[in-house]
């Protein structure tokens, strides 16, 4: 016989609360030029709105999908922490070796050790932290996609999926991620663990959130301070850290990921002809992966990879089209979190302005900054129509005196 604790846990699952969104994290609100809507693409509800703030809207059903393609930790949901379901899935690694995570509508939650809204909920950050935590193998169970109104969100997570099983040089652990249909699920009963009343269990598993989180926050300490500064723009979210600090765990592996255009990390490539110098790719770089420190000679260019997020707006953003995406991520740079020079171009004078500027591929030839080198939009009238009487930029002639009337 299902019990009523059973039958109330299962409803509260099926009813979570919309995802909720720090706007002030949102690369939009952090600079005019970006244009990101990956939240809105993930969305499988249309329940995202990005005009004027961005905001949540009432369609939105919780399944968790926007959260795991932002790129800046803007959205969260309130009653699926990542720190909970840490806790339940490291618990259960400790009882058993292994962890099963499945979504709230599938028929194999009784034997999961983490239930999400949906399996689109899980990003690099919670999979990676099962495997972290010792666990030779992680299943991801498949719930009844087929008539879910969040299938659309599917196809993503099984990329995320593919994209983990693809570190394994890197990171050999992640071969141990298995994605099955509920009929492939493992039969075993939840570990004695975390067994027992469902109000103490959740209070075990909130105090053992706060342990975790704590845990891992004092593996990324080193090396990332604090800003004065409440401002989102140039900080990482504690989910990028705990993310770093888990990468942190496993040893070493090949030096290299695979780049993905979806995954959490990037590495870039400068094409020095190309460069201008302009540094908009180091205005718009919402975590400060990108800087411009103080050369007076030269315009240099670092870049951090670990605080790198993957957002693109540096490659968008950049006129001359010199910076591009590495096909491969440097492993070690992300864990040690080292930066590098990206550029460095020595300073030229402008033949016609004097002024220092940075050679490029389009100002090589007219030894003049872009600035100089730009088509006067208001040219000079011929003086023979000057003598005409033709209006010139300051304005219509003066009219012909009358010499009768003086």
């Amino acid at each position: 016989m299902v019990s009523f604790d059973f039958l109330q846990q299962l409803t509260e699952r099926f009813e979570q609360p919309p995802a909720a969104v720090t706007p002030a994290a949102c690369t939009r609100e952090m600079t005019f030029l970006s244009r990101c809507e990956r939240c809105l693409r993930a969305c499988p509800h249309e329940a995202i709105d990005l005009r004027g703030k961005v905001k949540v809207l009432p369609a939105c059903t919780g399944c968790g999908a926007c959260l795991t393609v932002c790129p800046t930790d803007a959205y969260r949901l309130p009653e699926s922490g990542l720190g909970d379901l840490l806790a339940q899935v490291e618990g259960a690694v400790r009882a058993t070796g292994a962890a099963v995570l499945t979504c709230a509508r599938s028929r194999t939650v009784r034997e999961a050790d983490a239930v999400l809204p949906c399996l689109a909920r899980a990003e690099e950050t919670l999979l990676l932290g099962a495997l972290a935590a010792g666990a030779r193998e992680v299943t991801l169970v498949r719930g009844p996609c087929e008539t879910c109104e969040n299938a659309p969100a599917m196809p993503r997570f099984e990329r995320t999926v593919a994209r983990l099983t693809g570190w394994a040089g890197a990171v050999p652990a992640t071969r141990g991620l298995r994605l099955v249909r509920e009929e492939e699920a493992p039969a075993r009963p939840r570990p004695r663990a975390v067994e027992g009343e469902r109000r103490a269990f959740f209070a075990w598993m909130r105090r053992e959130g706060m342990q975790v989180a704590a845990r891992m926050a004092e593996e990324v300490a080193a090396g990332w301070s604090a800003r004065p500064d409440p401002s989102p723009r140039g900080t990482l979210s504690a989910e990028r850290r705990l993310l770093l600090g888990l990468l942190r765990r496993f040893p070493e592996g090949e030096a290299s990921l695979p780049y993905d255009p979806e995954g959490p990390f990037a590495d870039l490539e400068v094409d020095l002809d190309a460069c201008d110098g302009s540094a908009t790719c180091v205005r718009v770089c919402p975590t400060e992966a990108l800087t411009q420190p103080e050369d007076p000679d030269a315009f240099t260019l670092t870049f951090q990879a670990s605080r790198c997020v993957n957002c693109g707006l540096c490659v968008e953003h950049c006129e001359p089209k010199a910076i591009r995406f590495a096909p491969t991520v440097p492993l070690p740079a992300i864990k040690q979190g080292t930066a590098r020079v990206a550029a460095r171009k020595p300073k030229a004078h402008c033949a016609s302005c004097g002024l220092p500027y940075i050679p490029s591929r389009a100002t090589k030839e007219s030894g003049r900054c872009k600035y100089c080198g730009m088509p006067d939009l208001f040219p000079a009238v011929p003086a023979a129509e000057q003598a005409d009487g033709a209006p010139d930029r300051a304005g219509p002639a003066d009219p012909p005196r009358d010499e009768a009337s003086s």
